[in-house]
């Protein structure tokens, strides 16, 4: 008799249920391991998340032959949006793959068992919309009685609803607790007298090489005969690596000078501190004193008239913020040269101690290769222009699906009659309104491309229309720098470029169209 082939576990846990029960993600890889799984793929991510790595790991095993399926804890644990529920069941259909519950195997061939597991999807939706709501109920309710609520500023953490110092020991620096280094943070800032100079200083004396944000989500496979070890599966990300905008808001939150503070963002948006809703005196343990508090006032205020960080009369650059060097930080400008006074960019990162590459990039030289990039893409902006689009958006091709649903239905239901009526004109709404921006689209780009090609008009466009027009195009540049060849050295011996020791070159450019 032929060996049947093992099945592949899936393991998730989103952040706030291992934040809350360190042993969720633990338990639920023993269940699947009992249940017949030889290898288990952990991660943490949310069930809402459409980027689902982990699943895309895991069918790809199916399909190479290894595993015979997929088995998950429940299919709540699988994810809450239809569409990769979809195409969860037609990879593992194209492969004769299974799809196994702890409660026995979804037999995903049949129409209506799919039917059932697709229901079961969307009531994981509906009730994620219900978590949400709950959450903001008790948000509001924290915020009228002045208790905190999110994650605290390094150096604190909450303790029977209040703000107090966290004694734990530092993840990269056990030698010292979280508040110990809060203290010498802040003692960085009045040292160096800036909030470049602070974080440089914390970046040479507490070097830590861990990712702010990780660009993927962390995926880890636990075989048959591994211990579950859960020390390697990180739930939060570095314990610090600041630059000076992250320590800028570390520096201004009012916990740290005793004051519990509620509604400063609006989604990503950072709302203005005269919108924040701030409850005074709510914890005695206080990091900033009043004193501190004026003196970082008075510091921070002297370098924005020298336009320093948060100046109004800074100099604005087009390629600003467009440009990045490939270990992700920005280039930002970091001098100029003494004899021409052409400015230099360099990673933000290196600045700040976490990222090696030291390579200066001329401003005019990064210019040109925007400029180059915008000319490459001319042709492409054109073609778009003149394409005329008659694939259906997502939106309308769902709504299809449940209008053909609704029609199969036998019989004459007034209701059921009523809801294709609707739907039927939610389309052709929709069609009407797709039409109409698909044109109006096609008329600036069509505009755009026989300006993008003329290298000539970028140059003479003034700073502020270049930055506007660039921030609407490009997204990023990611660029690697390179020693320069002996050529490149001798081609530029007589001219006054010292700073120039690398030629940087474009690795990926990102769109916005």
């Amino acid at each position: 008799m032929k060996e049947q082939k093992p099945l592949l576990g899936l393991a998730r846990v989103s952040t706030d249920e291992q934040g809350h029960d360190s042993g969720a993600l633990r338990r639920q890889i023993q269940m699947l391991r009992d249940h017949g799984a030889t290898t288990v793929l952990a991660c943490i991510v949310s069930r809402s998340n459409p980027n689902r790595e982990d699943i895309d790991r895991g069918l790809q095993a199916v399909e190479s032959g290894e595993y015979r399926g997929l088995l998950i804890k429940d299919i709540t644990r699988l994810t809450a949006l239809s569409r990769c529920f979809e195409e969860v069941v037609e990879r593992l259909n194209t492969c004769n793959g299974e799809l196994w519950e702890l409660d026995g195997k979804i037999d995903i061939a049949d129409p209506s068992r799919q039917f059932l597991a697709e229901v079961q999807v969307l009531m994981g939706k509906s009730e994620l919309i219900r978590l949400k709501q709950r959450v903001n109920r008790s948000v509001k309710l924290r915020q009228k009685e002045g208790k905190p609520h999110g994650t605290a500023p390094f150096g604190y953490t909450v303790r029977d609803s209040r703000y107090c110092f966290n004694n734990e020991p530092v993840l990269e620096y056990p030698q010292y607790s979280h508040y110990q280094l809060a203290l010498k943070f802040k003692a960085a800032f009045f040292e160096a007298g800036s909030l470049q100079g602070a974080c440089q200083l914390i970046g040479k004396r507490y070097p830590t090489d861990a990712p702010t944000t990780p660009e993927t989500t962390e995926i880890y496979e636990f075989k048959e005969s591994d211990e579950i070890d859960l020390e390697r599966v990180k739930v939060i990300r570095a314990s610090f690596h600041w630059n000076a905008s992250g320590f800028n808001t570390w520096l201004q939150n009012p916990v740290l000078r005793g004051h519990t503070r509620h509604r400063s963002r609006k989604g990503n948006k950072r709302l203005p501190e005269s919108e924040w809703i701030i409850h005074e005196n709510t914890h005695d343990d206080i990091l900033i004193d009043p004193d501190e508090w004026r003196q970082i006032q008075t510091v921070l205020e002297n370098n924005r008239k020298r336009r320093g960080f948060g100046s109004k009369n800074a100099q604005k650059y087009p390629v600003s913020g467009l440009i990045r060097c490939e270990c992700g930080g920005v280039l930002k400008i970091a001098g100029a040269a003494s004899k021409t006074g052409e400015r230099y960019y360099q990673c933000a990162k290196y600045r700040d101690g976490h990222c090696k590459r030291k390579a200066y990039l001329k401003k005019s030289e990064a210019e040109t290769i925007v400029i180059g990039l915008l000319v490459q893409k001319a042709q492409e902006i054109a073609q778009l222009a003149t394409v005329k689009t008659s694939d259906r958006s997502p939106e309308l091709q769902e709504l299809d699906k449940r209008l053909a649903e609704l029609k199969g239905i036998p019989g004459s239901v007034p209701e059921i009659q009523q809801a294709i009526e609707d739907l039927s004109q939610r389309i052709k709404q929709l069609e009407r309104i797709e039409r109409e921006g698909t044109a109006e689209k096609a008329d600036k780009l069509e505009a755009l491309a026989a300006t993008v090609g003329k290298p000539h008009f970028w140059h003479r466009l003034e700073n502020d229309r270049k930055q506007q027009l660039w921030r609407w195009l490009i997204e990023s540049v990611i660029m690697r720098p390179q020693a320069l060849t002996y050529k490149e050295k001798q081609a530029i011996r007589k001219t006054p470029q010292r700073m120039t020791k690398h030629k940087w070159r474009v690795v990926a450019v990102q769109w916005r169209f």
